[in-house]
């Protein structure tokens, strides 16, 4: 079941560097008696899908470094994944750029580290490959320190599909933990979901690819880093 690296829960154990992150996606009737830890607010919902990704990474930078990685959020444009559908690797985020409030219409240069820290909620514009227009998120840091943060994404505004909307304001969630496991090594825990409702196609290779992808976009991990993505 998935097991988010609470702070003061036992330490979650980890691949060793080098090794592919550990991934699994569950669909919502899979996590029948499954009771979410404290941390992993949102996943008190009724979920539709949930996928974790837990991996281990260098970097000899701190942990605001790595909180940079998603103030600047403009750096996620570009990010590749390995497309299901397509049978290749494609562009997963077409664009993204941080905006001033959740209207989503004034765009402004990336978030400083020091607003993110601020545990204010933040708000950013994303269009993915499959989407037909922006869609406005809203992320909050919830702890920070010395050596981890962990850090809420949601989306606030529909996801549409040409002139239909798949995913309600609220329906796409995630969490992601970062902690210092030693000098240089990191250790990461995402949990993406997926609420009841969204009509969505539930495919778990695609949610899973997605997911990795935004894995090796904050460890910073070069392609020939990469673990093979799902077929």
């Amino acid at each position: 079941m998935p097991a988010p690296p609470c702070r003061g829960a036992t330490s979650l154990i980890l691949p060793s560097y080098g090794d592919p992150p550990n991934v699994r996606s569950w669909k919502g009737e899979e996590l029948a008696g499954w009771v979410p830890p404290a941390c992993a607010r949102w996943a008190t919902a009724r979920m539709a899908r949930l996928t974790a990704v837990a991996g281990s990474f260098r970097f000899s930078g701190s942990a605001d470094d790595l909180l940079g990685r998603f103030a600047a959020i403009s750096s996620w444009r570009g990010i590749q994944y390995w497309s299901i559908s397509d049978g290749s690797w494609e562009t997963l985020i077409t664009d993204s750029a941080a905006v001033g409030d959740e209207s989503g219409d004034n765009r402004r240069p990336d978030f400083t580290v020091s607003e993110l820290k601020t545990g204010n909620d933040l708000y950013f514009v994303q269009r993915d490959n499959r989407s037909s227009g922006d869609v406005v998120y809203r992320m909050n840091v919830v702890e920070s320190g010395l050596d981890h943060f962990t850090i809420d994404i949601e989306n606030v505004s529909s996801v549409w599909l040409f002139v239909v909307p798949i995913y309600a304001p609220g329906d796409l969630v995630s969490t992601y933990f970062i902690e210092r496991r030693s000098p240089t090594l990191w250790g990461y825990y995402s949990l993406w979901g997926v609420r009841s409702g969204g009509v969505g196609r539930d495919q778990e290779a695609s949610y899973v690819n997605r997911a990795l992808a935004i894995y090796w976009h904050v460890a910073g991990m070069t392609p020939d880093q990469r673990a093979a993505p799902s077929p």
